[in-house]
């Protein structure tokens, strides 16, 4: 990989309610922050040092990384390698509603933070690049 750094931050008209983010870093490194969404990221190429308040995790290209709103996390390239990745933000409302978060009272979150599912990543990342295309997203 080259030390070319980008990122690129979208909606789909066809997704309500659902932010994209496609990134590629070697040198940026994301302070502690969290997200009022859920976020589900998507490594495609090396690996992510990821850390939140009860460690750190290197995650590498096929994992899924899962964080619930509000998780104060950390990002950066792990050793000296660039990473690239892709992310969905679901808003809150979306993810209640695909849980059935009514039926229980409270809202869903995210039991794991890193996955690995080939089978997952390869359906995420289909969806992710179609909606970068701006394709209609139907599959028609």
């Amino acid at each position: 990989m080259n030390d070319a750094e980008s990122v690129r931050y979208w909606s789909h008209p066809a997704v309500d309610r659902v932010d994209l983010m496609h990134a590629r870093f070697r040198r940026h490194r994301f302070r502690r922050h969290s997200h009022e969404t859920f976020a589900i990221g998507l490594i495609e190429a090396g690996p992510e040092d990821l850390g939140f308040s009860t460690g750190t995790d290197v995650v590498t290209a096929g994992g899924l990384v899962l964080i619930n709103p509000g998780d104060v996390h950390t990002g950066r390239a792990a050793a000296d390698n660039a990473w690239s990745y892709r992310v969905f933000y679901p808003d809150v409302e979306l993810i209640a509603a695909l849980a059935g978060e009514l039926a229980f009272g409270r809202p869903p979150v995210f039991r794991e933070r890193i996955v690995y599912s080939p089978q997952l990543f390869a359906a995420l990342r289909a969806a992710h690049r179609a909606a970068g295309t701006r394709d209609d997203l139907s599959g028609a």
